[in-house]
């Protein structure tokens, strides 16, 4: 990763699962080398599972980050799957094929960094 700009962004995503009948709400935050909150979004989801809303909230989040130039960039989730599916050492499930294949598009070339956080570690606002 290369620091010589001396700006870092880092990312975090989460869902929230309000009732499995009713919406759900996926966010994402963007914040800068200091932790300094740069940018939220949040965003109501009809029935979708976790994984699909952990899925859309990384993309947004990672385009949010791509078209606003700020990058270099750790992304971080916590969600163990979408990280190694990311990483291509577990198969993609095909509810989310076609958002993975998007993110990894956008992730070619681009200074991004992957991290898995544990749950506990997700704050995102």
């Amino acid at each position: 990763m290369d620091m010589s700009s001396g700006r870092l962004f880092q990312i975090q995503h989460r869902w929230i699962l309000q009732d499995p009948l009713q919406l759900s709400s996926k966010a994402f935050s963007v914040r800068n080398s200091n932790g300094d909150l740069v940018y939220a979004e949040t965003e109501s989801v009809m029935l979708c599972s976790a994984l699909e809303a952990e899925v859309g909230a990384f993309k947004e989040g990672l385009q949010y980050c791509v078209s606003h130039n700020l990058l270099p960039l750790i992304m971080e989730t916590d969600s163990l799957i979408l990280k190694k599916v990311i990483e291509e050492k577990w198969e993609i499930p095909w509810v989310i094929s076609v958002d993975v294949r998007c993110i990894k598009n956008k992730l070619k070339n681009k200074d991004v960094v992957v991290n898995h956080i544990f749950r506990e570690g997700n704050r995102c606002f």
